[in-house]
């Protein structure tokens, strides 16, 4: 069983949970292929079109489940490769919207490749929680589009991306130099790799640490691990 369908049955788990947290706002993110620093565009759009496709399944036991794609192109191939599913799964774009009827659950696949769908999400926030799906919002978050350049979106993400909760987070560092993890309500998890491919837990944090901070540490063990192997 590969690492991406064990991801997907936590992260389904986790994502059945969160309403009944009371969040309204979740986000979750994970490497959508195993080469996610090679990939292709295309591959990344195919295999979160399919991951949704899982994702979707779950959320339509609570419900209807509404699904946004980032634009018309995605749309049209998500509804060509979905047309057998559930008819209480519904597919749009992020710009069309929604209609009145927009289900129990929203689920918002891979937003950001154009900044656009970023603002166009807001619109989204109609009622029914909202999950986001691989949308890469922490470039958002980190300052990647600089306020000066982009006063619109640092206006949405004020008012409205910052809000999102990450129910299930991993992000790898390097070329697998460790991952920073979350889920939902348990504390941040960062996991340095060995130099046997173990992954081992070096901190803990209840609140999302930084980037840079991360990066010190791993820079640490690698120093530790060097020192450790010249003995």
């Amino acid at each position: 069983m590969s690492l991406t369908v064990l991801l997907l049955g936590v992260i389904v788990r986790v994502s059945l949970g969160f309403p009944d947290a009371g969040m309204e706002l979740a986000e979750v993110q994970f490497p959508a292929v195993p080469n996610i620093a090679t990939a292709a565009l295309n591959q990344l759009l195919d295999a979160n079109r399919n991951h949704a496709l899982v994702l979707s399944k779950a959320l339509e036991k609570r419900g209807s489940v509404r699904v946004a794609f980032p634009d018309a192109g995605e749309t049209k191939l998500a509804k060509n490769a979905w047309k057998n599913e559930s008819d209480n799964i519904k597919i749009s774009s992020i710009k069309a919207g929604l209609d009145s009827d927009s289900g129990k659950s929203i689920l918002v696949v891979m937003p950001g490749f154009n900044v656009d769908e970023w603002l166009d999400m807001e619109k989204l926030r109609i009622g029914p929680p909202i999950i986001v799906l691989n949308g890469e919002m922490d470039r958002v978050r980190g300052g990647y589009y600089p306020r000066i350049f982009y006063p619109g979106l640092h206006r949405v993400k004020d008012r409205f991306l910052n809000k999102f909760e990450p129910i299930f987070f991993l992000k790898q560092f390097g070329s697998g130099l460790g991952v920073l993890f979350r889920k939902y309500p348990e504390p941040w998890q960062t996991l340095f790799r060995d130099s046997d491919g173990s992954l081992r837990l070096i901190a803990v944090d209840q609140t999302r640490p930084a980037y840079q901070d991360v990066e010190k540490r791993f820079r640490y063990e690698q120093i530790q691990q060097y020192e450790g192997n010249r003995k």
